[in-house]
Parts: structure tokens; C-alpha cells; sequence
């Protein structure tokens, strides 16, 4: 139950990260042509769906047997790889050729 509720405080936070905070607008402006309780459905899908893919990764996490240390470690070291490959070309063709399979 804990659990749950800081996957929900999370999630209310999430609106208010550099990667939401900035489309929020657009998309909220967006769905105000289609209904008046239509921006309040967008926050409430964006605070649903962290909290559900929270709770839902950590407890596969768990099932699993994998340590959350392991899984943010690893999750560190793909967002360098990702951030450097913005800067150096080859790097991004090598990841490219890796991920394009997926």
C-alpha cells in the first residue's frame, strides 16, 4: 500500500518534470476543443498510467529476483550511453545498429 501511494506522488510530480512540463500546455490547450473535463482526463491518464507502470515494474522487478539497485544502475548507464551519443556520431551508429533490431 505504501508503495502505491508514493507510485502516485510520483506521478503527480512526473507532470511536473522537464520532459512533461513543457507538452503539457499543448496537450492540455489541445483538449480543451473536445470537452471542458477533457484536461483534467490528461493529468488523471498521466498520474494513472506512472502510477501503474511504477508499481507494476517493481513488483516484476521483484518477481524476478533483480535488485532495484541493479535495474537503476543499469538504467544510469543507458541514459550516458544515450546522452553520448548525441555528441559523438559513431557511438550513435553503433547503438543504432543494436537497437534497430527491437
Amino acid at each position: 500500500m505504501i508503495l502505491l501511494v508514493f507510485a502516485f506522488l510520483a506521478g503527480l510530480v512526473t507532470i511536473l518534470s522537464p520532459c512533461i512540463l513543457p507538452i503539457l500546455p499543448i496537450v492540455l490547450s489541445g483538449s480543451l476543443l473536445t470537452g471542458k473535463h477533457r484536461p483534467l482526463g490528461v493529468i488523471i491518464g498521466f498520474v494513472t498510467s506512472f502510477t501503474f507502470f511504477a508499481v507494476f515494474s517493481f513488483s516484476l522487478a521483484r518477481a524476478l529476483g533483480l535488485s532495484t539497485d541493479v535495474l537503476r544502475n543499469v538504467a544510469v548507464i543507458l541514459l550516458i550511453l544515450f546522452g553520448l551519443s548525441t555528441f559523438m556520431p559513431q557511438l550513435q551508429v553503433m547503438l543504432e545498429r543494436l537497437t534497430s533490431r527491437f
